[in-house]
């Protein structure tokens, strides 16, 4: 048994070594914000390592039609690594040992314990980022599209969506534990900072996630419970108002005129469907003309004439994919999303609401919504989507019945 322990240890540590070598070569040389946001995304790596070790594989079997999806798709990155870019490989390792590993793992801990070590790491690195924000990049510095440590304003919204998702399902149980009110804080502050962020994207998923997860919560549970809902989600919301009135009223142009560009940006008056979009129409034009079968060759840099500048990314992760891994890998990646999303639901349902399948659906709605607009396939640089990829075990695998 002690060898066998070791052998599991062992392997698990190569695949966490892999993890951190893949992060590490994606912020080198990119500077302090880089860095902390693929750390943040490490906080991941130690719930896996948590999950995988005590894991007996032999005790899953397969969910043919999901995992059928995703193998293809590890197939056609195997291809993509051949005819089109050797750098792939990494993502092909990934998503082929790592996430799939990862997978048998989840599908097998406890479901509970394992959304404590998630809720857990979220509030640790929550309250590191809160507080090297305030500390390193006052609000009054950056004024609007406040990003903090990580100056860059969507990728802060998109790690403040994943502490709010992670932590919403504990608030909507019943009860005033000291467990709960520490959630509550956290979550008020987390939404003060997405607030101040004003980031679209990131507003638009958590007000999404927020629906499905209070929804499918109210479903079978009575009627009584919905005031408490409500006025659990008032209390926080108004608290993060409250954070973010105050952070602009710091700002040198004052609270007022900070709202005053929050409504703008926000505002739809006079606004062509390509200036809603802040340009992504006009970016996905250009990066979906040169989609290829099996990915294109060399580094991906497309100038985007409505715009007069160079992008590198699609700002969709779907497209990313068809144009770098190509259009079959684009299609398998698209549909595991989609039955991923939908499994996830059915999973909720199954098991009445509880915390951690809300959590499960949140992050999945959360992560879809931002993936139609912004570019997650480089997985270190958003936790948001190695998350995501942590709760598909149940999606890929299921418990043998017999054991």
């Amino acid at each position: 048994m002690e060898n066998r322990t070791n052998y599991k240890f062992n392997f698990v540590t190569i695949i966490l070594l892999f993890f951190i070598v893949e992060a590490f070569l994606n912020a080198n040389g990119k500077g302090l914000p880089y860095l902390v946001t693929y750390l943040l995304g490490m906080q991941a790596l130690l719930v896996i390592a948590i999950c995988i070790i005590p894991s007996q594989f032999n005790m899953v079997r397969l969910n043919v039609g999901p995992f059928s999806i995703w193998m293809a798709f590890v197939f056609l990155l195997s291809v993509s690594v051949c005819t089109a870019k050797l750098g792939n490989i990494l993502d092909f390792g990934v998503f082929l040992f790592g996430f799939t590993i990862v997978g048998v793992a989840t599908c097998l801990t406890d479901k509970s314990k394992l959304l404590r070590a998630i809720q857990w790491s979220c509030i640790i690195s929550a309250t590191l980022f809160f507080i090297l924000s305030i500390a390193l990049y006052p609000y009054e510095i950056l004024g609007s599209g406040y990003g903090g440590v990580l100056v860059n304003a969507n990728g802060a919204g998109q790690y403040e969506t994943l502490v709010y998702v992670c932590l919403l399902p504990t608030l909507l149980e019943k009860g005033l534990s000291k467990y709960k009110r520490l959630c509550s804080i956290i979550v008020g502050l987390d939404l003060g900072m997405l607030f101040m962020s004003g980031s679209r994207t990131a507003l638009l998923s958590v007000a999404m996630a927020t629906l499905l997860m209070v929804g499918i919560h109210l479903t079978r549970r009575e009627k009584q419970e919905v005031l408490t809902v409500v006025k659990t989600l008032v209390i926080v919301v108004a608290a993060a108002i409250l954070i973010s009135l105050v952070a602009f009223s710091l700002s040198k142009t004052g609270a007022v005129e900070e709202l005053n560009l929050l409504q703008e940006k926000i505002s739809i008056e006079g606004k062509t469907a390509d200036e809603l979009s802040t340009g992504r129409l006009s970016i996905w034009k250009e990066f979906a003309s040169h989609i290829k079968p099996f990915g294109v060759e060399g580094e991906t840099h497309y100038y985007v004439g409505e715009r007069t500048t160079v992008y590198t990314t699609a700002h969709n992760t779907i497209l990313d994919y068809m144009v770098t891994k190509g259009l079959f890998a684009g299609i398998c990646i698209a549909l595991f999303y989609l039955v991923s999303f939908v499994k996830s639901v059915q999973l909720a349902i199954q098991n009445r609401g509880d915390e951690y399948h809300l959590f499960a659906t949140g992050i999945n709605m959360a992560f879809c919504v931002t993936a139609m607009l912004a570019s997650l396939n480089s997985m270190f640089a958003y936790p948001i989507a190695l998350f995501y990829y942590l709760v598909q075990g149940e999606v890929l695998f299921s418990r043998r019945i017999n054991e």
